[in-house]
């Protein structure tokens, strides 16, 4: 199977974010090999292949960072690593402080010692495939409609949230329009999200302008209607 939505052309504003909490709910709800590859797709834009070729030596946490030399794609079948499809792809992002920690537990119990050993190794150690990271989507009763199977993995973990439409790929999303946010430019955003397409990028900061836009609007109707008792 693909990630669903990596191939999509949605822009930021047809996609409803996770919150925060959701974000950190969600991780939490994944199988603990896989926690912190929802935690580092949301706030460090990595893209699925990017992740899955991630190696031991490709996080440094004692400088915080994580370097993107490589990704996995899916050849005839197979999961191979390449280089990225584009030069910008070739990035160093920083690791927000607070996921040091999660990183550190991370490599200690599911990752080999070897500087070449795959952060989030897949069956035979070979990079995780999409599927190993859905899992099964929850089953129902086709008569009933009642839930027969929870299901596991990804399929799961949004459903245990609330959020059974969410994408792998919306955290990578989430990512960009939280950096958006914080204030950085244009060439940030495309240096943080290994972006080569300049309009690309600024569709977040014009998403984040209309949600900020709205936010305004929202206070002035709250302000002539009057305050809740």
């Amino acid at each position: 199977m693909a990630v669903e939505g990596a191939t999509a052309r949605a822009t930021p504003k047809d996609i409803t974010l996770l919150t925060v909490a959701q974000v950190q709910a969600l991780a939490d709800a994944m199988p603990p090999r896989h926690r912190l590859l929802v935690l580092l797709a949301a706030w460090c834009g990595l893209r699925f292949g990017e992740l899955t070729a991630l190696r031991r030596r490709d996080l440094d946490l004692v400088e915080g960072t994580v370097t993107i030399e490589q990704a996995a794609v899916t050849v005839a079948g197979q999961r191979v690593i390449t280089t990225p499809k584009s030069a910008a792809g070739r990035r160093t992002v920083y690791l927000p402080p607070h996921l040091i920690e999660d990183a550190r537990r991370h490599l200690a119990v599911f990752t080999d010692t070897d500087a070449d050993a795959l952060v989030f190794p897949g069956n035979d150690d070979l990079p995780l495939t999409p599927g190993q990271v859905y899992g099964h989507a929850p089953r129902f009763n086709r008569r009933t409609g009642k839930q027969v199977h929870a299901g596991n993995g990804f399929y799961r973990a949004r459903s245990e949230i609330g959020r059974p439409d969410f994408r792998f790929h919306d955290l990578r999303h989430f990512a960009a329009t939280i950096a958006a946010i914080s204030g950085a430019t244009t060439k940030e955003l495309m240096q943080f999200a290994g972006h080569s397409d300049l309009h690309v990028a600024m569709r977040y900061q014009e998403a984040v302008h209309d949600r900020k836009k709205e936010l305004a609007q929202r206070m002035t109707a709250l302000a002539s209607g009057g305050f809740p008792a």
